[in-house]
């Protein structure tokens, strides 16, 4: 009587098993839609001194912006050394969600009043979002990243 012995098939079948959950999970994490890769992060890598350089310019210059959102609406306000409105600027904001990094939200924030830039952005979901502004003026340049909390709901007078 010849008798079947499973164990040798044991360590095979282990390994297939091993194969088959990797397998599984490298394809559901590539899939993921949260999935963001920095644009030009090499490039700003090199950049990285003249970056500095340009900070440390508009550091001297005084300028003050202070970003906030209210009611769907991203508004920068730009003050220069005295506290005087800053006008003729061209700002820029892109908005990026942690959940979708992917997805982000970029466009021009018109003049509003004086030394306010402000426009509606099309967020569409609450939580912090990370807003990465980008002020230009005769020649000058700053860039500033916040973190602010946005509320779907609509506020209360």
């Amino acid at each position: 009587m010849i008798l079947f012995n499973p164990w040798p098939f044991a360590p095979a079948l282990l390994l297939g098993l091993c194969v088959t959950i990797q397998t599984v999970l490298v394809t559901s994490s590539s899939r993921q839609p949260g999935l963001a890769v920095e644009p030009h992060y090499y490039e700003a890598g090199l950049a990285w001194d003249e970056r500095q350089a340009e900070e440390r310019r508009v550091a001297a210059l005084g300028w003050q912006v202070e970003v906030e959102v209210a009611r769907g609406d991203v508004l920068v306000r730009l003050l220069d050394a005295a506290g005087a409105p800053l006008d003729g600027a061209t700002v820029e904001v892109r908005a990026l969600h942690p959940a979708r990094p992917d997805r982000p939200r970029a466009g021009g924030l018109p003049w509003r009043a004086p030394g306010l830039y402000g426009a509606a952005v099309a967020f569409d979901r609450p939580g912090d979002w990370e807003l990465q502004v980008d002020v230009r003026r005769a020649g000058e340049r700053t860039r500033r990243t916040v973190r602010r909390e946005v509320s779907l709901a609509p506020e209360r007078p």
